[in-house]
């Protein structure tokens, strides 16, 4: 099963201040070790949400905001995609980040066969697309 941990945004990444060297070194560890164990599918920082812009939706009409975005405890600042066992195996892996402080959400990546008939013909085809990609590779 594939997972994505989302690293929420922390008041200091959100303000332009990066994470120290230190920080930064057990962050690359940690990718590491995902690489080793053979679970990272993939995983990126994101800059902060003031590059960034959000499209919201009313009756079916988009506004843009850009950045800097308020609710800024909501914004992420990177991801993993693990390709784990089970729910229990990516929070294990979740409580392992090497964060001081912060907020790690854990959420399963839904799979074509997870999806109903109601998904639309150009989801469907990119689902199969990635199942077909996933054999060629396994």
């Amino acid at each position: 099963m594939k997972y994505m941990l989302l690293l929420k945004a922390s008041t200091g990444e959100e303000s332009g201040d990066g994470a120290s060297t230190v920080e930064r070194a057990a962050m690359d560890a940690f990718d590491e070790r995902l690489i080793r164990a053979g679970v990272l599918l993939a995983g990126e920082a994101l800059e902060a949400s003031a590059t960034g812009a959000r499209v919201e939706y009313s009756n079916m009409s988009p506004s843009v905001d850009d950045g800097p975005l308020a609710r800024a405890d909501g914004s992420i600042s990177g991801f993993w995609i693990l390709q784990v066992a089970s729910r229990d195996e990516a929070i294990e892996w979740a409580r392992r980040v090497p964060l001081k402080t912060g907020r790690i959400e854990v959420r399963r990546v839904l799979e074509p066969d997870d999806v109903d008939s109601s998904t639309s013909p150009a989801q469907r085809e990119v689902g199969s697309r990635e199942a077909s990609a996933e054999r060629r590779t396994a």
